[in-house]
């Protein structure tokens, strides 16, 4: 059998001899395909303490008997009956927790050891005696090494095994990484009850370097589950580690929770705390929360400080939806001057929402202005942006545009577009004055 021939075929051979060796009360201590290197083979190894007690004779011949019994198309040959105590097997058996599926190992080092290729069974029915005492006397961090680089390779299910063995055996340092990747990975995959025992676990270690993490973490999702003292305890206690890369989203997150509990004097303590931790992308989100926290509450003022401050901060990512809120913002105080500059700034950053929102807003102040051939310029963009909460809307607008300059044709296609988006309101306005364009060519 040549190294590409391990295909499903052969895979699900395999797991039909195990589940045959269980049928038979076979003592099996593990069972797994393995690429041997120097012979260019794969060879189903099978591990069994029958070969240490009764000798490999008798445990060839009764594995003869299960084989013939089951009739399954797999030859002695290709199949390898070793001791638990074999290397190889006591290596994979201390630091892969198998999944009830298999999990395969493709270029993995395990202890100093290469392994090329192997799958490896679950073997649920391991006899106790099996297991023996050097099966722990593997280095230390073997597992956790392991299941970060399952992670890696994006073998989600074969990482969860080895994080739950690295947790379950190996030093505190260690275990308590293993439960926060574990908790991660369990929340990625919605397993939400194991990934808050996961993260519990990494807090309850006190380790400096994962607790804090682990408590923001476990927060986020107490709070997705709308349990509010839960999550704000969590944060609390990220808080309260006083660990620099922690404290900005400790504090933006628990501002967060207090506005959705109504706490909002709390709320914009904390809001505040974040924007003067100096953490770029927290500072300009909590900037841009806070001013929409003020305004609502009727503090103008504070809420026009805190928008300004989010411009000011310079975060890339964050200025074109600030420079929108902030223009929408100031067309309400009248401050038509400032609403323009903060339009146009958004305008300009081609930012796939932001600026063809702005662009909208923008063309309407500009016919307040009398200054239509710029405001068909921003609406052509807002309109080719095809963005559905503003293209449509825009496309009714430029067909006046046009209609309003005698381009008749054109305020017709117009008009299509926006009956062709299918936006009730913006089709429905369309409908009318393409109507009335009709009647008005028809009188001409």
């Amino acid at each position: 059998m040549d190294k590409t021939a391990l295909v499903e075929r052969d895979i699900k051979l395999g797991a039909a001899l195990v589940d045959a060796l269980h049928a038979a009360q076979f003592p099996l201590s593990a069972a797994f395909w393995f690429y041997v290197t120097d012979s260019e083979q794969w060879k189903l190894i099978i591990a069994s303490s029958l070969v240490d007690s009764s000798g490999p004779h008798v445990a060839y011949k009764k594995l003869q008997e299960v084989l013939a019994a089951s009739n399954l198309p797999i030859s002695l040959s290709e199949i390898s009956l070793v001791s638990p105590s074999d290397s190889i097997v006591k290596l994979l058996r201390s630091t892969v927790d198998v999944p009830r599926d298999g999990i395969r190992l493709s270029g993995n080092t395990i202890n100093g050891v290469f392994i090329e290729d192997a799958y490896l069974y679950r073997t649920e029915d391991i006899l106790p005696s099996d297991r023996t005492q050097t099966d722990t006397e593997l280095r230390p961090g073997s597992a956790y090494e392991l299941s970060a680089t399952l992670a890696q390779r994006g073998d989600e299910e074969g990482a969860i095994a080895a994080y739950r063995r690295s947790v379950a055996t190996e030093e505190p340092a260690l275990a308590s990484k293993a439960a926060m990747s574990l908790g991660v990975l369990l929340a990625k995959k919605g397993d939400l009850e194991g990934a808050k025992r996961a993260y519990e676990l990494a807090l309850e270690s006190n380790d400096p370097d994962v607790a804090p993490f682990a408590a923001l973490n476990l927060g986020a999702l107490l709070a997705e589950q709308d349990d509010i003292s839960g999550a704000r305890r969590a944060f609390e206690r990220a808080i309260q580690s006083g660990q620099p890369s922690i404290l900005p989203y400790a504090a933006f997150s628990m501002a967060s929770l207090l506005v959705d509990a109504g706490d909002r004097e709390e709320a914009e303590r904390w809001y505040r705390q974040a924007i003067v931790s100096g953490q770029p992308d927290v500072a300009s989100m909590a900037a841009i929360n806070l001013g929409l926290l003020l305004a609502e509450t009727g503090d103008r003022a504070g809420a026009r400080e805190a928008f300004e401050q989010a411009i000011r901060l310079e975060h890339p990512a964050f200025i074109p939806m600030v420079a929108l809120t902030l223009g929408s913002f100031l067309m309400e105080e009248r401050d038509v001057e400032q609403a323009r500059r903060m339009f146009e700034l958004a305008v300009e950053s081609g930012h796939p929402q932001a600026a063809p929102m702005a662009a909208a807003s923008l063309a309407a102040l500009r016919i307040q202005q009398g200054e239509l051939d710029d405001a068909r310029r921003l609406y052509q963009l807002a309109a080719n942006s095809n963005l559905p909460s503003v293209a449509p809307l825009a496309w009714v607008n430029l067909g006046a545009i046009f209609a309003a300059k005698g381009e008749l044709e054109e305020a017709l296609k117009a008009y299509e577009r926006a009956i062709e988006s299918g936006e009730p309101l913006a089709a429905s306005r369309a409908r009318e004055e393409r109507a009335a364009l009709l009647h008005r060519k028809e009188k001409d």
